[in-house]
């Protein structure tokens, strides 16, 4: 797949969804979704101080970019946690950060995932992370953070947004 195709990638994906509720949620996934420039962490001085002061402590572990940029987020209050889609090898959901402006992928940075091309759906600030904790899995690792952006489009959808 040319690595340019993000927001394409997910208008094609949610088109070959049966109709119903899979295909209004991977709709409503691309309409919300916008394309991000992803920087290095050490792109910023108060950035980098964070993250390495992070990673004495934690090491990022293939398969868990969700669990990584949540953990991160939940250290530092200025850190944002970010959701969405990403072009690697193949597209793929996948998990993010961002700092005053600054979207970083650590996992991405330190595993060296070879991802090209990132799109957020969703992006939680201080607030919203306390809440979406509550709405998430009792494990992160074992899969992505889908069910929390899922209940923002019902909520959403229950609110007419």
């Amino acid at each position: 797949m040319d690595n340019t195709n993000i927001l394409a990638y997910l208008s094609g994906f949610a088109k070959i969804m049966p109709a119903g509720k899979q295909r209004d949620f991977y709709t409503w996934q691309r309409k919300v979704a916008r394309k991000v420039k992803i920087k290095s962490y050490k792109s910023d001085k108060k950035l980098k101080k964070i993250v390495e002061d992070f990673l004495v402590y934690f090491k990022p572990q293939y398969k868990e970019c969700y669990y990584t940029a949540y953990k991160l987020a939940l250290e530092c209050k200025e850190i944002e946690y970010v959701e969405g889609h990403a072009i690697s090898i193949i597209p793929l959901s996948h998990g993010w950060n961002c700092y005053k402006g600054i979207h970083f992928d650590l996992s991405n940075e330190i595993l060296n995932l070879n991802i090209k091309e990132y799109a957020k759906v969703i992006q939680l600030g201080a607030t919203e992370k306390k809440t979406i904790a509550l709405l998430k899995r009792q494990d992160f690792r074992v899969g992505d953070f889908i069910g929390g952006y899922y209940q923002l489009y019902v909520e959403g959808e229950k609110n007419g947004k």
